[in-house]
């Protein structure tokens, strides 16, 4: 069992996997469907399947990962059944946030920019809203945004914001687990979004729609 956890600096390009297995004793691997035919595999490395059957992004990634690595992991049981690898559940945490005063009501749109998410939709969605709403939206820099919206850039924890957060909006057209849902549910804020994933047990109000009325 891990003593703790090291924050080690972010690694990019082909060379990734090459010096995460030199730095490791293991290696756990998402969103990575191959390893660099010149890196030869001298540890430990298992696949994480982060989602549902329903994602076909999530299996085929997951598929391809398993032919290489040592075995998998998954997060839901019939996911676990489905590849015959080990099922090892979320664990629940407290994100124990308390809530801040300020005008108006807060929108918070906090995903990957990726055609899946639907930023176009939550654009639109955006300039339909009255005039008491801020949207608050993980974009790339300089991306151009309705005058409502706030770009609070593209991070991995963009939690700091929820304790001023009224309402997550999720615009996406599927999703295999839902993490930003997760974390939204945990901190209490209602969700809006699309039936997909974890929203479709724990969301306050589902669309099924691409229409931004």
């Amino acid at each position: 069992e891990p003593k703790g956890i090291t924050n080690v600096p972010v690694y990019s390009g082909e060379d990734t996997v090459a010096e995460l297995l030199d730095a490791s004793d293991m290696l756990l691997v998402w969103g990575v469907p191959w390893l660099p035919p010149e890196v030869e595999k001298t540890k430990p490395c298992f696949a994480i399947h982060h989602g549902s059957l329903a994602s076909t992004w999530a299996n085929e990634v997951f598929e391809k990962q398993l032919v290489w690595c040592d075995g998998g992991i998954a997060i839901k049981e019939e996911v676990a059944d489905h590849y015959d690898v080990r099922y090892l559940p979320n664990p629940i945490v407290d994100l124990s946030v308390e809530k801040v005063p300020h005008e108006g009501k807060v929108v918070l749109w906090n995903h990957r920019w990726a055609d899946e998410k639907r930023p176009k939709l939550m654009m639109e969605i955006a300039k339909l809203l009255p005039s008491q709403y801020k949207v608050l939206v993980s974009a790339p820099k300089g991306t151009q945004l309705p005058p409502n919206c706030v770009n609070i850039g593209l991070n991995a924890d963009n939690s700091r914001y929820f304790a001023e957060t009224d309402i997550f909006l999720s615009t996406a057209s599927q999703e295999a687990f839902g993490y930003s849902i997760a974390e939204a549910v945990l901190a209490k804020i209602p969700v809006v979004a699309s039936p997909f994933g974890l929203a479709n047990r724990l969301a306050a109000q589902l669309v099924d729609s691409d229409d931004p009325n």
